[in-house]
């Protein structure tokens, strides 16, 4: 080795380009998180073991203390193969490098280098994300009370991360972060998450705080079979994703359950990338140095159609109150010379505004559009025919041509009127209204039939029967054809309180049952089933909306639990809910992940970018933390945790009763050995006194004792010979 400090020739390494093309083909051997060979690394399954790993880390830290260019260069490739073998996660390797190593000094020894010599500023940022990233590989997958935590944040300067969010070369008002930044500020958001004491240690400036709540953002993935926070840098392309596409995407999502609604949201999550990706074209071409997706977006395209509407709703004001026929000769109507004239002004606006509108679709949509039906494997020839029989790209182009009638036809009122009817695309609750019929559409025409062919039958009935009773208009009779009869059955029967007979001589004699007939069959039973069909549909579509709603704002989008359920977690018991929505499973922040995926080289995926990359294009949930959230999983530890202490105080308790009933049940045997062995001996000492004073006593009672012996025996013996005898 050789530092390499004193030769000013760039093109100069530290240890040769041999070795680095060594590094960069270890490198390359655990591409794609190959366990196989990351663990290699560390061990191997011989007599004789290598560790590559300390041996690239001596070489890491002989590069750090002889800073250069080429050492800069040289110490980039060695730490891309050390991010290599960490990523999947390789855990044997992440605790042997942050356990058992010097890698975190050596890394918070790179984040703390500046330029000197002759090094490059571009390759020194680019190694300190490189070492940054780093740190994060080696807490990935880990829990937030892991060992390696601990000892990254022994290590880590915090201040040091904290002077590379706030560099000299960036302003801190500023929305564009540099890359090195945005990492230091992910890291940041890692540590503190895991520990948040350090965070109400460290003294962060009100900009620092303010850029971890904009640039970062955070999702919760299920992985490896646990539930798991990822903080990321948020795309800049996510502000190109406008609000009116976010609605769309809000109101029109499938909510039937949990599993379509994310299924959906991922299939639509394609879609709205796609838009995203096309505003960013659209701010490479310009026009006069003026970006076109200035103008040409989702959002002005919106606005303009209200302003469309708008438009047209005061044209129609304006014939409303002042046409009219001035004679009754006259065949079109008039208006103020005044108000024709501004009311043309208006038609040209408004048919001005149409066309526009028309072209920011055309501009916006239609290219979204056919990209979609190219993903879906469509032929040209079909994507290009099913992008122009769009449903709306026909509605725009009706509508501006209508627009144009409107001006020129002598009639040009009528296409007015006609145009108000933009607002059921517009509302909601209108769109209702044409649901209502067209969902039960096959019920209404079944029925509708069936009047017809009721009605057909009274008209059949009355031409036969009772066609002199209707009133004769000019010399002709409404019911001297049958066509005829029908079609004045229908149009009086219907509309008419009292049905056919209102327009017919009153007669109670032999008319009477048709006419009574015809009311309840025709008027009371079947425009009634027809109305109730209509009502029925309708309040169906407006309890489905206000389930909608209901699961809008009082269910998580992501994890489907219900409100009350975070609100009875938080403090005050209100906002939990508001805080999980926003902060923990905020559904823009997932779709915010997912662009960043499809923003970012496979290549450089993790372990858990890659599982949720297969996913999404597998269009599988089950990375969603579905049912479950890490607030309440918190929650409920802390419970537990309550609740284990405080069996552990019980089982203290009883140990120490145990301990004392044991001691006095010692106690008490030892003591009464003792007053056994006392009562004994004194038994014994008063047993002896007494045999050594009875001695005397038991010589002379011994010959006394002698003569009654000898005569009880001699009575015993006279006894038993009487006996005998």
């Amino acid at each position: 080795d050789n530092d390499g400090g004193d030769d000013d020739d760039d093109d100069d390494d530290v240890d040769g380009p041999d070795k680095l093309l060594l590094v960069r083909f270890l490198q390359l051997c655990c591409e794609g998180h190959f366990r196989p060979n990351q663990d290699i690394f560390r061990e191997q399954d011989r007599a004789i073991s290598v560790n590559i790993l300390d041996s690239l880390l001596k070489y890491l830290r002989f590069l750090s203390r002889n800073p250069c260019r080429s050492s800069t260069g040289a110490a980039q490739a060695v730490a891309d193969t050390v991010l290599e073998v960490i990523q999947g996660p390789c855990i044997g390797n992440q605790m042997y490098l942050a356990t058992s190593s010097e890698l975190i000094e050596v890394l918070n020894r790179l984040l703390r280098a500046k330029v000197v010599k002759d090094c490059e500023e571009e390759e020194e940022i680019a190694l300190k994300q490189t070492a940054l990233e780093i740190f994060e590989a080696l807490l990935e997958g880990q829990s937030n009370d892991s060992e390696i935590y601990e000892r990254i944040l022994n290590v880590i300067h915090l201040d040091t991360l904290q002077a590379l969010i706030l560099s000299p070369g960036s302003a801190e008002d500023s929305d564009e972060k540099s890359d090195l930044q945005v990492e230091s500020l992910v890291l940041m958001q890692m540590l503190f998450d895991a520990k948040p004491e350090v965070a109400n240690e460290v003294q962060l400036p009100p900009s620092v705080q303010a850029m971890m709540g904009n640039q970062v953002r955070s999702v919760e993935v299920v992985w490896n079979g646990t539930n798991q926070r990822r903080f990321f840098p948020l795309p800049e392309e996510m502000h190109d994703l406008s609000e009116a596409s976010k609605n769309a995407l809000v109101a029109d999502v499938d909510r039937s359950n949990q599993e379509n609604k994310l299924q959906e949201f991922l299939t639509r999550s394609e879609d709205l990338y796609r838009e995203i990706m096309h505003q960013q074209w659209l701010k490479t071409k310009k026009l006069f140095d003026f970006s076109l997706a200035r103008v040409f977006s989702r959002t002005f395209q919106d606005r303009a159609t209200w302003v469309a509407f708008a438009l047209n709703m005061v044209i129609n004001l304006c014939i409303m109150l002042s046409y009219e026929y001035e004679t009754p000769e006259d065949t079109v109507p008039r208006g103020d010379t005044a108000v024709e004239v501004f009311t043309q002004i208006l038609n040209v606006c408004q048919a001005g505004c149409s066309t526009f509108v028309l072209i920011l679709f055309y501009v916006v949509r239609v290219p979204v559009l056919y990209q979609s039906y190219v993903a879906a494997d469509y032929s040209k020839f079909r994507c290009v025919l099913y992008t122009a029989s769009d449903v709306f790209t026909m509605y725009y182009f009706c509508y501006v041509v209508i627009a144009f009638i409107g001006i020129f036809a002598p009639d040009g009122p009528i296409f007015n009127s006609i145009l108000l009817m933009d607002i059921i695309v517009k509302d909601a609750t209108t769109r209702d209204v044409i649901y209502a019929v067209l969902y039960p559409i096959r019920q209404l025409s079944m029925t509708l039939l069936l009047t017809a062919m009721v009605i057909y039958i009274f008209a059949v009935n009355i031409f036969y029967d009772y066609r002199h009773d209707f009133s004769v208009g000019s010399g002709e009779r409404d019911c001297d054809t049958l066509r005829g009869c029908y079609l004045t059955t229908v149009g009086y029967g219907l509309r008419l309180s009292g049905g056919i007979g209102d327009n017919m001589e009153h007669d109670i004699g032999k008319r009477w049952l048709l006419d009574i007939s015809y009311f309840f069959i025709v008027l009371i039973i079947l425009l009634n089933i027809v109305f109730g069909i209509i009502i029925d549909t309708f309040s169906e579509l407006r309890a489905k909306k206000q389930d909608r709603e209901r699961d809008t704002f009082e269910v998580c989008f992501i994890c489907g639990i219900e409100k009350p359920v975070f609100d009875k977690q938080s403090v005050d018991g209100t906002s939990g809910f508001r805080r999980h929505y926003h902060e923990d499973h905020n559904m823009w922040n997932y779709m915010s992940f997912i662009v960043f995926l499809k923003l970012q080289d496979k290549d450089d995926d993790d372990g858990l970018e890659q599982y949720v990359r297969t996913c999404c294009e597998n269009t599988d949930i089950t990375w969603f933390p579905v049912g479950k959230a890490m607030c309440l999983d918190k929650n409920g530890d802390e419970e537990e945790n309550a609740t284990k202490a405080l069996e552990k105080r019980f089982e203290d308790v009883e140990a120490l009763v145990r301990q004392a009933n044991e001691a006095q049940r010692r106690i008490v045997e030892k003591h009464s050995e003792r007053i056994e062995t006392l009562i004994a001996n004194l038994i014994a000492s008063g047993a002896k006194q007494r045999s050594m004073s009875q001695v005397p006593d038991a010589r002379a009672n011994s010959a006394s004792g002698n003569r009654e012996g000898l005569s009880l025996g001699m009575f015993r013996a006279g006894g038993a010979g009487a006996g005998a005898a």
